[in-house]
């Protein structure tokens, strides 16, 4: 299956740069999947939601594509061995300190192990954003359906078995190849 995606970055009038050499890898210390290059799936206005809050509306939006295998992703969304997995290491590390035990510490430890052999981690955000879009099961109750899921995906390297490919600049719309005013 083909996900479109799509990665964030700071407008730094570079666009020449970011079409020869994107997609760039996140230098940020909260990088919350640990590190790697990150996107978002499928929605757009979450990268324009990122542009805002990450980049202070002075932002780059590249669109890419990828076939997502399980073979090869770490798919903290759609697969429930991942997810025990994850569970299974949070246990352990949680019983070994007194401090926080965050994911992309847990995903870093695996990416050490010589069995962890993915070139990606998928995983949901749905706090990140502060109004996502969703519709109540019942209006007395807390459960809700999103309808525009904020699910991320963290590629550890450029070239992979994902066939991450087609990236190019999609907004601003002076940046983008053949923008005529």
């Amino acid at each position: 299956m083909t996900i479109q995606i799509y990665q964030t970055l700071e407008d730094r009038n570079n666009p020449q740069d970011i079409a020869i050499n994107g997609p760039f890898k996140c230098t940020r210390s909260d990088a919350w999947l640990g590190d790697g290059f990150y996107f978002w799936e499928n929605y757009i206005e979450h990268a324009h939601w990122w542009g805002s809050k990450g980049y202070n509306n002075n932002y780059i939006i590249c669109s890419a594509q990828y076939d997502h295998n399980p073979s090869y992703c770490f798919d903290l969304i759609n697969n429930y061995e991942h997810l025990c997995l994850l569970e299974d290491l949070y246990h352990i590390v949680k019983a070994k300190t007194s401090k926080p035990v965050l994911v992309s510490k847990i995903i870093e430890l695996l990416k050490k192990q010589t069995t962890f052999d993915f070139d990606a981690v998928r995983a949901p955000s749905q706090d990140a954003k502060s109004e996502p879009l969703y519709i109540k099961y019942k209006s007395i109750h807390k459960a809700k359906i999103y309808l525009r899921p904020l699910n991320q995906i963290c590629f550890f390297r450029k070239n992979n078995r994902l066939n991450l490919r087609d990236f190019q600049i999609i907004y601003p719309p002076q940046y983008v190849d053949g923008y005529v005013v």
